[in-house]
């Protein structure tokens, strides 16, 4: 794939300190994008921008940011303008995940899985879109997941920010169709990265199970026996933002090892 459509482009990515938004960034740094890395622990996006500044030769820079506060999302986006110019490509990563029975998701943990995983996307597409749009190209891909199409137990506050970040798919991919900003979602399944640890964790509790058993055990559910690794995630999100994928917008891909297919 040629790189000439990532020269002079600048990809933002949510939660790229580690796992799946680090890789992202580290390939279409590789790609050619300069990058621009967002993130609540800003420590992370510091280091993770050095290391793929001095990997790949790009231009790369991590900034703080809070996705479920529109204050902080202007700023962010406005800094990310003054310093890199423009903002090309979007992608929504950012994301929590909590194990626990309805009836003991409390408001206000209902309150910040939602607001992180679907307010987030929504502040920042919002913010970034008049920069997205302004050049006629851009691409725009939210991190959804597998359970954003269908429901599990024990994470009803989690699925219902998946669904309705398929659904914001969906409906700004529409919207924009027309304005050469492409809108797109992966839905990943079991991940191999922290969160996959705290699944673990959390989910061993609930049951009264032992967490390194229920570790292992995890991928199990993966036709191919294996977990999502975030380089999978990172290899999509590639195709997407090249020009490959310019006639594909509203899609929301499965990359889960063949774990759901619709």
């Amino acid at each position: 794939m040629s790189k000439t459509h990532a020269e002079g482009r600048v990809a933002v990515i949510t939660g790229g300190g580690r796992g799946a938004g680090r890789a992202i960034a580290q390939r279409l740094a590789e790609d050619g994008f300069d990058v621009v890395i967002g993130d609540v622990r800003t420590e992370s996006a510091d280091q993770a921008a050095q290391e793929i500044a001095a990997s790949t030769g790009v231009r790369a820079a991590g900034f703080s940011v809070d996705v479920a506060s529109a204050a902080s999302v202007a700023e962010f986006v406005d800094s990310v303008v003054e310093r890199f110019g423009t903002i090309d490509v979007l992608i929504n990563n950012a994301g929590v995940i909590s194990i626990l029975p309805l009836e003991q998701i409390d408001e206000a943990e209902w309150d910040r899985v939602l607001d992180i995983n679907l307010k987030g996307p929504y502040l920042l597409t919002r913010a970034a879109l008049p920069h997205l749009t302004s050049s006629g190209w851009g691409r725009i891909v939210n991190i959804a997941s597998d359970v954003g199409k269908r429901g599990e137990a024990n994470i009803a506050h989690y699925c219902a920010s998946k669904f309705g970040v398929v659904g914001l798919t969906q409906a700004t991919g529409v919207e924009l169709a027309r304005t050469g900003v492409t809108v797109n979602a992966i839905c990943p399944a079991i991940m191999n990265t922290d969160m996959m640890k705290q699944i673990a964790k959390e989910g061993a509790a609930l049951d009264g199970a032992d967490v390194s058993d229920t570790f292992s055990h995890l991928p199990d559910v993966v036709p191919m026996g294996r977990a999502t690794e975030p380089t999978d995630i990172a290899n999509v999100v590639s195709f997407l933002c090249s020009d490959d994928a310019s006639f594909l917008t509203g899609q929301s891909l499965n990359v889960t090892g063949g774990r759901w297919m619709t």
